[in-house]
C-alpha cells in the first residue's frame, strides 16, 4: 500500500472495529484481528510482540504464540496493506498516519483542546470540541468484541471501556458547567439530561438537572426529577437523597416558577484550572492571596465542583482563604482530573 493510500485509511475502534478507505469499509471478522487493531489504536505506541502474543493466545507456549502473531500480521496486511503497520523483530505499531486518523485519536485531541481549560471558558471553539468528544465517547470501545478465554485482554478491554465512559462523563460535566455559567440554560439542560442518563446515581448531576429545569421555568419537571432520583436511590442503594438534594427540592417547592433562579446554589465562583503531572492532567483551584500557601489534601474521593454545593465545605475554604492562599485539587482518577487506565 502506498503512503498516499495509507493516509486515506481510517481505523474506527469506537463502536465496532472497522477500517474505512474511500468508499470501502472492512470489518474484521476474526476476533483477534479486531483485538489487535484495538490494542494498537488505543496504546498508540510500539507494543512488544511477546506481550501481544501472550494477550491474544494466553494458553499457547511462547514459540507457538509468536508464530500465530506473525501469521495474524500477514493476514491483516493483506487487508490493509503492509504500510499500515510498522514492525520489527520485537515490536508492532500502527503507522503514524494511520494512528493519527483513528476516531480514538480524534477524541483525545478534542479532549486536549477543551477539557483542560478553565471551567469559565464558554467559547464556541471550546464548546464545539467538548460536544465532539461527548459524541464520540457515546460509543462503546470495540463494541461486541469479547475474548473470555483471554483474561488479560478482557481486563484491558474493560478498562478501556470504563475510561471511555468516564471521558464522556467529564465532557458532559464540563459542557453543563460552562453553559450554565454562561446562562445558556436550555442548552445546558440538554447535556445535564444526558449526564444523568449515563449515571442516575450521581446526585450532583441530579441536583444540577433539577436546578436547570427550574431555571428554564419548569419547576414541576424539576420536582418530578427529584422524585425519580429519590426512587432510584432507594431501589439501587437503599438510601435517601443527600441533604443538599433535599435543599434544592425544598427551594424549588417554595418558589413561584417565574421567580426560580439558580441563586440558592450558584456555580462555583472559583475557576477550575489544570496542570500536567507525568501522563495525567490534574484539576485544581486557587483562592485567597495570603502570605502562606496551604494545600488541602482531600480524602480518597474528591470533586472540585461538588465541594461548593450547599452542605459542603465551601464556608470553611473561604474562611481559610482570608489568611492564606489556598490550593484545592482532585486526585488523579477522580473528580475533574484524568482517569487512570492501568
Amino acid at each position: 500500500m502506498s503512503s498516499e493510500v495509507s493516509a486515506r485509511l481510517a481505523l474506527r475502534v469506537l463502536g465496532p472495529v472497522r477500517l474505512e478507505q474511500e468508499s470501502r469499509t472492512f470489518e474484521p471478522g476474526a476476533r483477534r484481528e479486531q483485538a489487535l487493531l484495538a490494542l494498537l489504536a488505543a496504546e498508540a505506541r510500539p507494543m512488544s510482540r511477546a506481550r501481544l502474543a501472550a494477550m491474544l493466545w494466553p494458553d499457547a507456549d511462547d514459540v507457538d504464540a509468536r508464530g500465530r502473531m506473525r501469521r495474524l500480521l500477514h493476514e491483516m496486511s493483506s487487508h490493509v496493506g503492509h504500510n499500515a503497520f510498522v514492525t520489527d523483530r520485537q515490536t508492532v505499531a500502527l503507522a503514524s498516519d494511520v494512528c493519527a486518523a483513528t476516531d480514538l485519536a480524534s477524541l483525545r485531541r478534542s479532549l486536549a483542546q477543551s477539557l483542560y481549560r478553565s471551567t469559565e471558558d464558554a467559547s464556541d471553539e471550546s464548546l464545539a470540541a467538548l460536544e465532539h468528544a461527548a459524541g464520540l465517547a457515546a460509543a462503546e470501545f470495540a463494541e461486541g468484541l469479547a475474548l473470555d478465554e483471554c483474561e488479560e485482554l478482557s481486563a484491558w478491554l474493560q478498562r478501556q471501556r470504563e475510561s471511555l465512559h468516564q471521558a464522556r462523563a467529564q465532557a458532559l460535566t464540563q459542557l453543563v458547567t460552562r453553559l450554565e455559567g454562561a446562562q445558556q440554560h436550555e442548552r445546558s439542560l440538554h447535556y445535564a439530561q444526558e449526564l444523568v442518563a449515563i449515571d442516575s446515581l450521581n446526585e450532583a448531576a441530579q441536583r444540577r438537572l433539577m436546578r436547570l429545569y427550574a431555571a428554564v421555568g419548569q419547576p414541576r419537571a424539576a420536582l418530578q426529577q427529584f422524585e425519580r432520583c429519590r426512587q432510584i436511590l432507594h431501589d439501587e442503594l437503599g438510601v435517601e437523597p443527600e441533604v443538599a438534594t433535599l435543599h434544592v427540592a425544598d427551594a424549588i417547592r417554595g418558589r413561584d416558577a417565574a421567580a426560580t433562579t439558580l441563586a440558592d446554589d450558584p456555580p462555583a465562583a472559583v475557576a477550575v484550572r489544570f496542570t500536567r503531572s507525568s501522563d495525567a492532567h490534574l484539576a485544581y483551584q486557587v483562592l485567597g492571596a495570603g502570605p502562606l500557601d496551604v494545600l488541602v489534601i482531600s480524602g480518597f474521593i474528591s470533586n472540585l465542583e461538588q465541594a461548593w454545593e450547599p452542605g459542603g465545605p465551601a464556608a470553611f475554604f473561604w474562611e481559610l482563604a482570608r489568611d492564606f492562599r489556598l490550593f484545592l485539587y482532585d486526585r488523579r482518577g477522580v473528580g475533574f482530573s484524568d482517569r487512570t487506565v492501568d
